[in-house]
Parts: C-alpha cells; structure tokens; sequence
C-alpha cells in the first residue's frame, strides 16, 4: 500500500467554528503530518474550541489516527468545546462502522450539518453506528 502526500487546510467562521480539511488517499498516523501543528493552534486559540475535521479527501485512515482523533475530541471537549467529523467517504464509512468509531466520534455527511450541530445542539443528522 503506497502512502499519499497529506496537504491540510484551516479556516475559521465567524462563528468561531474551525474547518480541518485533510487532503490525502492513504493516511497513516495523522498525527504526525501537518495535521498536527494546525490542530494544535486551532485549540489553544479557541474558546471554546468548536472544530470540524473534514475527511472528503481521504479514503483511508489507520488506528492510530483514530486514537488521535479520540485525543482531539478530549481536547475540546476538556475546554467545553465540540468536535466532529465531516463528510466521510463510503471507504472511511466502513472502516468507522466496522470499529464502531462513529458512536464514540460524532460523524457527519457534510460540514453544514456538523456545523448546524454544534450551533444548534441539534445531533439529528449524526451518523451513528447501529
């Protein structure tokens, strides 16, 4: 299995809602690509911390990523923020749905829903592991 190139990208709202966009087919440890610094600044600059990590470019992820993932949820929600994930392909689908990562991680079809959520409280459009 050849690794791809990790390209992430950052915006905030003026919500004060921060967009994580990660941009890579295979992605392995994520927390050790640039993911990490732009995370990282992310939640020391926000209060609280409201993030969205976008994974539409991303068609694979290792269990070390999730376990990142996990850490980043804490995080915010250590500084009464919230934490999602957006815009899963049926690839990372499976894979949340095969470890039942989706009921520990809020997951979301897009970003306007996540963001609808975490504006609202609303978790109706939560994609949730039976």
């Amino acid at each position: 299995m050849a690794l791809s190139k990790v390209t992430v990208t950052s915006s905030i709202d003026e919500q004060g809602i921060a967009v994580v966009r990660v941009e890579g087919a295979i992605v392995t440890n994520l927390s050790g690509t640039d993911a990490a610094p732009v995370m990282k600044e992310i939640l020391h600059k926000s209060n609280p911390p409201r993030v969205i990590l976008n994974l539409a470019n991303v068609r694979y992820l290792d269990s070390y990523s999730f376990n990142w993932i996990i850490k980043l949820m804490k995080e915010c929600e250590k500084g009464e923020g919230m934490f999602a994930i957006s815009d899963p392909n049926d690839d990372i689908m499976a894979l949340f749905d095969l470890s039942s990562f989706g009921k520990a991680v809020p997951v979301y079809a897009t970003e306007q829903d996540a963001r609808e959520a975490m504006l609202g409280g609303d978790d109706s459009k939560r994609i949730a592991n039976e």
